[in-house]
């Protein structure tokens, strides 16, 4: 996994909690973060161009796209709420579990 602490605090500092319909205006953009990784781990990955990394992560399904099948899910689920992290262009996310 990346291991830089100094980006890793700034990119905590960046997570937010949100819902769908935040999340829904960049659709184009939202890269869904399994919940075998962490928001953190991935962002660092992409913030230090390690592609190799991430290619594994996409080959292994850890990161994608979200399917239709999700965000019709998420549309009819209002109470999901998800954290987030802006790693331009992209808006990586990850569905909270429940409590």
């Amino acid at each position: 996994m990346p291991n830089n602490p100094e980006m890793r605090s700034q990119l905590q500092d960046l997570i937010e909690t949100c819902n769908w319909w935040q999340l829904s205006p960049h659709l184009s953009r939202l890269v869904v973060v399994g919940l075998d990784l962490t928001l953190l781990d991935v962002g660092l990955a992409l913030t230090e161009d390690n592609s190799a990394l991430v290619q594994q992560w996409i080959a292994d399904g850890g990161i994608y796209h979200p399917s239709a099948e999700q965000i019709s899910y998420w549309q009819a689920n209002p109470e999901i709420t998800f954290t987030s992290l802006i790693i331009y262009p992209f808006v990586l996310f990850q569905e909270l579990k429940p409590a």
